[in-house]
C-alpha cells in the first residue's frame, strides 16, 4: 500500500517541493499604481469610502498549497461553474460601514450604479483643501 509519506518522500527525491500556490494579476502596472497612491495622498482619511463586493456560492474552497517541480509554482485547474450566488456590496468609511446591500445573484454594472447612486445620497460635499 502506497501511504502519503512515501509520496511525499518521492515528491521530494525528485526535486519536487510542496509550497503555497501564489496568484499574480496580469493586469498589475507600477506605474499606474504610484500615480494612484499620487493622487490618493491629496485627501484625508475620513474623505475616503471604500467600496468592497464580494461573493459566495456552492463551490468548494481552493487548495492553498501544492506540489511542484523545485522553482516553478504549483497549478491548479478546476470548474468555474457556480450555482446560485449571493452578493455583498458594502461601503467602508474609517468610522464603519456606510451602506450595504446583499441581494441574489451577480454584481453587474447597473447594480453597481445603483449602489453607487445610493451610497451618494449619503455622501456632503467633499471638504477640498484650502489653495
Amino acid at each position: 500500500m502506497i501511504t502519503t509519506s512515501s509520496i511525499r518522500r518521492a515528491l521530494v527525491a525528485t526535486g519536487w517541493s510542496k509550497k503555497a500556490t501564489r496568484q499574480r494579476a496580469k493586469e498589475q502596472n507600477a506605474d499606474l499604481r504610484d500615480y494612484y497612491l499620487h493622487n490618493l495622498s491629496e485627501f484625508q482619511s475620513y474623505h475616503l469610502i471604500y467600496v468592497d463586493e464580494s461573493g459566495c456560492d456552492k463551490r468548494v474552497g481552493f487548495r492553498r498549497t501544492g506540489w511542484a517541480p523545485l522553482g516553478k509554482a504549483p497549478l491548479q485547474v478546476t470548474q468555474f461553474h457556480r450555482d446560485q450566488r449571493y452578493q455583498i456590496l458594502p461601503a467602508y468609511t474609517q468610522d464603519g460601514i456606510l451602506l450595504s446591500r446583499v441581494f441574489r445573484g451577480s454584481t453587474d454594472a447597473t447594480v453597481f450604479e445603483g449602489f453607487i447612486a445610493q451610497l451618494l445620497q449619503h455622501c456632503g460635499r467633499c471638504v477640498r483643501r484650502p489653495e
